[in-house]
């Protein structure tokens, strides 16, 4: 592995979003020319390089700065939490108390509110060639949650191209835990919109959600509609078909994943390049996935100018949004002193 940092920081500082020193960077490889480098402001997956034929693809977006990582507001690659995703009027009760969080968007939380573990220095621990581990304390009280969640994020890269990210942790309070990775993917390498992709979904669900894409409590069955891609098709195939997708300017749903993909068993999810030679299999523990194809992205900061809208898709892992105050989804509530031990793969496989 290679680093690029100054002198390690002892001991996490959770309530400081920024502490204004340069990031530490983390390059992993493997036997087959594959890189991805890593942060440790937000944990975040900065780059993936793939070897295609004789070329290689960075799969992922992201910045070229850390002024630029400083200032956007999408999220790129970084890890989040403590409950990634919305929760609806950014509070929730538990154990018959109500827990108050912090509002960052149309009166509810997203991603954490705005202190979330993007914006935190994590520990950079564990290093080899291939491995890197992060590592960060959130204090009784961060974001408004209850108890104090000691949490580890590590980056492995296989030799079968796969990049898996490991969640564990624990928390001496009952508490709502949600973490996910928020990497926008694009596997043509370019400035190419991600519409072209082909994307597959092994879900039957979907989450009916409000005008605040705030979920109503009603899982929707896709049948054969503009939410369905449990065969795989081209994303944008069925963009804006729907008052649903109209309201997100795309999509920004919530899938809940079948029962065969728990312990990341089967492929989640598929997305195949527009040129049919790259494709990328996500394998997961975690009970749903947020397809957002990026359509607030136009502005935001690239590493050669600025995105445009659709210029990446989230496949994002995790709990299914707004789960504190929806007793019917699964329960994303982490009991005291129970581990907390989630994993998410994204295999990489050359097509032709």
């Amino acid at each position: 592995m290679t680093t690029h940092e100054k002198e390690p920081i002892q001991g996490v500082h959770s309530h400081t979003p920024s502490d204004g020193e340069s990031p530490n960077l983390y390059e992993l490889t493997n036997a087959n020319g594959m890189s991805i480098a890593l942060m440790d402001i937000g944990a975040t997956w900065v780059s993936c390089l793939v070897p295609v034929n004789a070329t290689k693809r960075d799969v992922i977006l992201g910045c070229s700065s850390a002024e630029d990582y400083a200032k956007q507001t999408a999220y790129f690659g970084a890890t989040v939490g403590r409950y990634a995703n919305r929760i609806s009027k950014a509070q929730f009760s538990l154990d018959g108390e109500i827990y108050s969080l912090s509002s960052n968007q149309a009166g509810n939380t997203i991603h954490g509110g705005e202190a979330g573990f993007d914006k935190r220095r994590w520990h950079a621990e564990s290093l080899s060639h291939n491995s890197v581990t992060f590592s960060l304390v959130s204090p009784d009280g961060d974001q408004g949650f209850p108890g104090t969640l000691k949490l580890s994020v590590t980056y492995t890269l296989n030799d079968d191209n796969a990049v898996v990210i490991r969640y564990q942790g624990g928390c001496d309070k009952a508490s709502p835990v949600n973490l996910t990775n928020h990497a926008y993917f694009n596997l043509s390498g370019t400035d190419e919109n991600c519409l072209s992709h082909r994307l597959r979904l092994n879900a039957d669900h979907y989450v009916d959600v409000d005008e605040n894409l705030i979920p109503t409590g009603t899982l929707i069955a896709v049948d054969g509609d503009d939410m369905d891609f449990r065969v795989s098709k081209v994303i944008g195939r069925d963009l804006m078909q729907s008052p649903t997708q109209r309201i997100a300017e795309g999509y920004d749903h919530a899938y809940l994943l079948n029962d065969e993909t728990a312990d990341a068993r089967e492929v989640a999810a598929s997305l195949i390049s527009p040129d049919c030679k790259l494709m990328m299999e996500v394998f997961t523990t975690k009970p749903g996935l947020q397809v957002y194809t990026g359509n607030f992205l136009a502005g935001e900061p690239s590493r050669s100018g600025e995105y445009k809208k659709h210029s990446g898709v989230a496949l994002e892992t995790g709990y299914l949004p707004d789960s504190p105050n929806q007793p019917s989804f699964p329960n994303s509530v982490l009991a005291k002193n129970a581990p907390y031990n989630h994993e998410t793969t994204y295999k990489f496989t050359i097509m032709g």
